[in-house]
């Protein structure tokens, strides 16, 4: 594995790079309690309502962190991260909305 390996180490050195410019040029960026940087839900620039299918899984990432959601992303299909996040963001905000097909709502306006 070694391939692997290095394009874990690739990653990493990209990450830290950018951690450091974060530091560096935005001392007072917001971070959350382990101390990684936060982003914001408008980083995902959502304008119109969409469903939760049509995200990434790094931007579900994203919005599961901004919503407060505890998920596990690490070795786990879309389909199961999707899943996790429904059943999370429906206990948690009981007004979101499903498709009659089951897929999540995301409107921008419940985070405004």
């Amino acid at each position: 594995m070694p391939a692997w390996s290095a394009l874990q180490n690739k990653k990493t050195k990209k990450l830290e790079k950018i951690n450091e410019w974060i530091r560096l040029n935005h001392p007072d960026w917001e971070t959350d309690d382990q101390g990684f940087f936060l982003i914001k839900h408008n980083a995902l620039m959502l304008e119109t309502r969409c469903y939760l299918s049509s995200f990434t899984i790094v931007e579900l990432k994203v919005l599961a962190k901004h919503m407060g959601l505890e998920i596990e992303t690490t070795c786990q299909p879309k389909t199961a991260i999707m899943a996790e996040f429904k059943t999370k963001a429906k206990e948690k905000y009981p007004f979101m909305k499903c498709t009659p097909e089951g897929n999540l709502i995301i409107d921008p306006a419940h985070f405004q």
